[in-house]
């Protein structure tokens, strides 16, 4: 290839990346270089750029109401770089071709602006000539103007375009008044910018020298075949392959991947049938999970069976995913890579499913690599219900946990994972080496410190009972608040209360059994949807009431039930309910797991499901474990209800 060849191919190439580049900083809204670049970037923002429009490299077309005008831009690219100054004969030849794309343009797309972009630097009297263009052409020396005049040999083609050498010069002096030249601006300061662009969505520093390729063959395809617009989309499906890619900045904005992973974390939030954000009434142990997640990159969410750990953990996303990317999976549901689908889902919308779902050491790779300053962690992920898992599908959440040990505790780790699990006994301590033995294969004798976080949550305290009762009808808050005052504050025992043994109490004070019953999280969640007047029937621990609460617990139990498994209905789950509730005798107060409750579901639901149902239904709180497999309706008015549901007083 002869060096005309390679100049003219490196020009080219030079031209293409240079487009590019500049729609992905403008699309990016930066700019290192400071002064230099900014005000092209500024201009580039909100216009199309268009590649090889009217003989000019690129045409930025801007389309407000007000002006649909285009500025035309030349990129001039010289292997010998700033050595080869330009002098102001070939600056006449550049305002030549300016002009004559103003020409040619229409008066409904008029050619406003003019941008001169290369590697080489102007020579000094180019230089000159170009900081004294303001000066007006009539206010110049005829030395001045001598530089624009065209040798002999090129008159009669200028005086067919234009009548005369001298139009020609003023003309030509029009477009340079309006001229502005960037110089010194190398190859590698667009590809950077093209390179920066894709590792904010997710492309790393291996794949893009692939990617750039893609993007020039497409840029000359494209522009074989009409004239190409260097779009967002555009960009995005030759450096990604993909034309919907979002950013993985964080704080980037609504349409950005973060805050499709917050959108994710709120639906699913809904989903669990949690209070309105107005309601969150745990402030105190949210600010210890945030403790905790500060020092560990494991953090373990401790309970019985319906005292908010889902919720909870939830909450802390929704609140944290406000700065950081959170996702939230129920841990019966993973599937392998789990993580590496959700992140395809934040970066893009209708390409997700075809793209390959990465490890989790590269999805955290390359959110860091998009964020390299951004505080820690840069993700916070919930895996709820360890205690609910199948031990046919413990793979992916062990490779989870596995995956969270492996960050560095020594500093601020790059991830925190929370898992919630059910609390069995008393002893939080044995209880949590327990689970770790379990899950992480570790054990940890007793001397030696966790190297994990924990938060043990409980039924509401008298503090977060009162705070709850805030957003109640003014009567119903009166009677809580009243019996608060009467009552032990801290009175956490599983309520016995049964409808037909509860006696109506005095207006001024609720049924002390039911204030109880009241502290589980669970059943306050449906007790504060019921109306005024049916919250006062519970209070007053009547029938009435009581029936009203237990069925709309028990059906958030089974939409929750078959939310966790698609295949069982809700109408199946409520009936097999109803025949566990038949078999367990009116003031009986423990039941056997396998004789009242699997056998009895068996006529509506097949035994893998009912011991399935079993969990669940401690898990939520619908009834409390004992010694071996022993159990309890936790409120014996449930247990009431459903039997009254079959039939039986």
């Amino acid at each position: 290839m002869s060096d005309g060849a390679r100049d003219a191919l490196a020009g080219y190439l030079y031209q293409i990346v240079g487009a590019a580049g500049l729609s992905a900083r403008a699309i990016e809204r930066s700019d290192e270089r400071g002064n230099l670049t900014c005000a092209l970037v500024i201009e580039a923002r909100g216009a199309k750029v268009l590649h090889e429009v009217r003989g000019q490299d690129v045409m930025m077309r801007r389309e407000e109401a007000d002006q649909n005008s285009g500025i035309a831009v030349q990129f001039k690219f010289s292997r010998e770089g700033a050595g080869k100054e330009i002098q102001p004969t070939e600056l006449r030849e550049i305002l030549n071709s300016f002009d004559h794309c103003r020409r040619q343009a229409s008066s409904s797309f008029p050619v406003t602006g003019y941008i001169l972009i290369t590697n080489r630097a102007l020579g000094q009297s180019a230089q000159q000539r170009y900081n004294r263009r303001n000066t007006p052409f009539s206010g110049l020396k005829p030395a001045e103007t001598r530089w624009l005049s065209v040798p002999r040999a090129q008159t009669v083609r200028i005086k067919q375009d234009y009548h005369s050498t001298e139009a020609a010069a003023q003309a030509w002096y029009a477009v340079f008044e309006r001229l502005t030249v960037y110089p010194r601006i190398q190859h590698d300061y667009w590809v950077k910018g093209l390179q920066e662009y894709a590792r904010k969505r997710g492309l790393v520093e291996e794949e893009f020298a692939a990617a750039l390729s893609r993007l020039v063959g497409e840029a000359l395809g494209t522009t074989v075949q009409g004239i190409p617009e260097f779009s967002q989309g555009w960009l995005n499906r030759c450096l990604l392959g993909f034309p919907d890619a979002r950013t993985l900045e964080l704080r980037a904005g609504a349409d950005s991947a973060q805050q499709e992973a917050n959108r994710i974390v709120l639906r699913h939030l809904d989903e669990s049938f949690a209070l309105d954000e107005s309601r969150l009434i745990r402030r105190q142990i949210l600010n210890k999970v945030g403790e905790q997640a500060a020092q560990h990159p494991i953090v373990f969410l401790l309970g019985r069976g319906g005292c908010g750990k889902s919720v909870l953990a939830l909450q802390y996303l929704r609140q944290e995913a406000q700065h950081q990317f959170a996702c939230a999976k129920f841990a019966g549901n993973l599937a392998d890579r789990w993580l590496g689908h959700a992140f395809n889902s934040w970066r893009c919308s209708q390409s997700a499913l075809r793209l390959p779902d990465l490890s989790d050491h590269e999805v955290v790779r390359r959110l860091c690599l998009a964020n390299p300053n951004a505080d820690r962690p840069v993700l916070v992920l919930a895996i709820d219900g360890l205690d609910e898992v199948s031990p046919l599908c413990r793979s992916p959440t062990r490779q989870s946990i596995d995956f969270g040990r492996s960050q560095d505790s020594a500093r601020p780790s790059n991830v925190v994972l929370l898992l919630t699990a059910r609390l069995e006994g008393n002893d939080i301590q044995r209880a949590l080496r327990k689970i770790m033995a379990d899950w992480l294969s570790t054990d940890i004798p007793r001397h030696v410190v966790l190297p994990v976080g924990y938060v043990q949550i409980g039924d509401f305290s008298s503090e977060e009972l009162s705070a709850a009762v805030q957003f109640l009808d003014t009567d119903v808050r009166t009677r809580l608040q009243t019996t608060l005052i009467l009552i032990d504050p801290e009175n956490t025992a599983s309520t016995s209360v049964n409808s037909a043994q509860a006696t109506d109490v005095s207006d001024g004070v609720a049924n002390p059994e039911i204030i109880a019953a009241l502290r589980h999280p669970v059943l306050w969640g449906e007790f504060s949807r019921l109306h005024a007047k049916e919250q006062l029937h519970v209070l007053d621990g009547n029938t009435l009431g009581l029936d009203m609460l237990a069925d709309s617990f028990i059906e958030r139990f089974c939409l929750k039930a078959q939310r966790r498994r698609d295949h069982l209905q809700v109408e199946r789950v409520r009936s097999a309910l109803v025949q566990i509730g038949i078999g367990v005798r009116h003031g009986q107060q423990l039941a056997n797991r396998d004789t009242d409750w699997i056998h009895r579901a068996s006529g509506e639901l097949i035994q893998t499901d009912a011991v399935y149902l079993f969990e669940e239904a401690i898990s939520y709180g619908v009834i409390r474990k004992e010694e071996g497999v022993q159990w309890a309706w936790r409120h014996t008015f449930v247990g009431d209800f459903l039997r009254r549901q079959g039939g039986n007083p």
